[in-house]
């Protein structure tokens, strides 16, 4: 096993050992994306894979972003975020974008999403789960190159460490009680 192997599976246990505040944990399906940004230096602070009763019918992450004073107030360290605007762009620049593709955005407060999210709340229930499941995919794949091409990881342990359906559908489940 590498290096970057082994940094990856240490990762992916410190952020299942992640708690939220009402002693959740990380989502499965968006486990390996808080994974990838954490191990590029970009640590979070909050995630969802995404629910279709319950808070955005889309994966997100929030990004616990930098902020520098100025004479003006708190701004955010722009050209650490700048880093990730150009991974997004290098992932998503080949994507075909069709109703159920869903490429990656950031805005400027560090909020990781998929680009129509907020349509997502009209769509008729047969779309808006088409979607659900595209928008969650794409995360899963986002992970996947970026520790393939950025973090040297293996393929097999990224796919290996990918949520499977069980997973999300068990964690959708447990959200519906």
């Amino acid at each position: 096993m590498t290096k970057a192997d082994k940094e990856w599976l240490a990762m992916i246990e410190r952020v299942n050992a992640f708690k939220d505040k009402v002693g959740c944990s990380v989502d499965p399906g968006i486990r390996t994306t808080v994974a990838a940004l954490n191990l590029l230096g970009f640590p979070t602070e909050m995630s969802c894979q995404g629910h279709l009763d319950h808070d955005y019918p889309v994966p997100w992450v929030c990004l616990a972003l930098d902020y520098k004073e100025t004479k003006y107030g708190a701004v955010v360290n722009y050209k650490k975020l700048k880093k990730l605007v150009g991974l997004l762009d290098w992932y998503c620049a080949d994507l075909y974008t069709s109703l159920y593709d869903a490429p990656l955005f950031i805005d400027r407060t560090g909020f990781l999403s998929t680009t129509g999210f907020v349509r997502q709340y009209a769509r008729p229930a047969k779309i808006k789960k088409d979607y659900l499941d595209s928008a969650r995919d794409r995360f899963q794949g986002f992970a996947r190159c970026i520790g393939e091409q950025y973090l040297s990881v293996s393929f097999e342990l990224l796919t290996k460490t990918n949520a499977t359906q069980e997973e999300i559908d068990a964690c959708d489940k447990a959200y519906e009680k």
